[in-house]
């Protein structure tokens, strides 16, 4: 199956076990609460209009453009994304607190590492 003929879920499933080779390339570890929140959110409830393979390519940032060529927004790279929260998780010693959210600062973006919670919020912002 071609990534043009994959849908979401497979694409997001795809982007997961790309984003764990890369981190055990880099000799990391993808914290299983980060990889069950990575696998849980739809990607393209925060990349409107972007072809699915875009949206879930591991290591390209979405920018979006709405002031001639100034970006004004963006979504950061999902290898991004989980190295951050797994550095913060691990300088926190875990995120087995129900109450733990981890927000991508000014990102209209987040991910809840927490297993059972996992589920696309959107911030202010």
């Amino acid at each position: 199956m071609s990534l043009g003929t994959m849908g979401s879920e497979g694409l997001r499933r795809k982007m997961v076990a790309d984003l764990a080779a890369d981190h055990s390339a880099k000799g990391l570890v993808l914290r299983p609460e980060v990889e069950a929140a990575l696998l849980a959110v739809p990607r393209e409830l925060f990349t409107p209009g972007l072809p699915l393979d875009e949206a879930y390519n591991p290591n390209t940032a979405v920018l979006k453009k709405m002031r001639g060529a100034e970006a004004i927004s963006s979504v950061s790279a999902p290898y991004l994304i989980a190295e951050m929260i797994g550095q913060a998780a691990n300088a926190l010693g875990g995120l087995r607190n129900p109450s733990s959210c981890l927000r991508q600062c000014c990102s209209k973006t987040s991910y809840l590492p927490v297993p059972g919670l996992a589920a696309p919020r959107r911030v202010a912002g």
